[in-house]
């Protein structure tokens, strides 16, 4: 199993929680994904899975519920 962890903002509440795990679970290769909420601050989002998806697959797919990845060097 491979993991990865990062940083991202606009989690606001429940449903978007929600939307964000589903979204993620959809990309190739992942598994699990947990998130450490932060309210009004970096949240923090951990994939695992078989393979590791792509940066721009990751933001893809939070642009779709209206998050934002943000660079690894600031999660």
């Amino acid at each position: 199993m491979k993991s990865t962890t990062h940083g991202l903002t606009g989690l606001t509440h429940i449903r978007s929680i929600s939307a964000v795990t589903q979204e993620l679970s959809h990309l190739p290769g992942v598994t699990g994904v947990t998130l450490k909420v932060e309210a009004g601050g970096v949240s923090l989002m951990t994939l695992t899975g078989t393979s590791t998806p792509t940066e721009a697959e990751i933001a893809a797919a939070l642009r779709t519920v209206g998050c934002e990845l943000l660079p690894m060097a600031a999660a």
